[in-house]
């Protein structure tokens, strides 16, 4: 029997034809959903190491594009990190929206001596010094907001946490 659209095939849609729709709705419902999620986690409050990596960053790379040193430290009145160029000018602010918190750094000496298995030294430091080769002094930040506290000691070459005492 010769259907009125001259086919012998019935209308409507295969099984597979089906399958691959719902396949597709499933998948851009997934990343709605996913994108959605860090949407609404995006919204509440920054996290301070995430502030300052953006910090770290852009002092790298206004050192290597000034071709000067660069300087970043944390002001407690503003509860903000400040980032200077060389002749003192203010690059950037980067405040935090945590009042209570403090951030302090240290800068890691290497070990003296043969014996490198000894602890480095530490020394508290106001800032922290980038080059224009993008390198800095090698440095721990420690995060504290009354209550809870955390360092990171980052490579002084690249911004890649070498320890987080979150993870101890």
């Amino acid at each position: 029997m010769t259907l009125a659209t001259g086919s012998d095939r019935p209308r409507g849609f295969s099984l597979l034809e089906l399958l691959v729709v719902i396949a597709l709705i499933a998948l851009a419902g997934g990343l709605v959903a996913i994108n959605a999620k860090s949407i609404l986690e995006g919204l509440g409050e920054e996290p301070p190491e995430r502030i300052f990596l953006a910090a770290l960053r852009e002092a790298r790379f206004q050192a290597a594009f000034r071709q000067e040193k660069t300087r970043l430290l944390f002001n407690d009145e503003d509860q903000a990190l400040l980032l200077y160029g060389e002749s003192g000018q203010l690059l950037e602010t980067y405040p935090f929206s945590d009042k209570e918190l403090t951030v302090s750094f240290v800068q890691i000496l290497p070990a003296r001596g043969v014996n490198r298995l000894s602890r480095a030294e530490i020394s508290p430091i106001e800032s922290i010094f980038f080059r224009h080769d993008r390198s800095s002094t090698p440095f721990r930040v420690t995060f504290d907001s009354g209550t809870r506290s955390f360092s990171q000691r980052f490579d002084p070459f690249s911004d890649t946490v070498l320890e987080d005492s979150r993870n101890d």
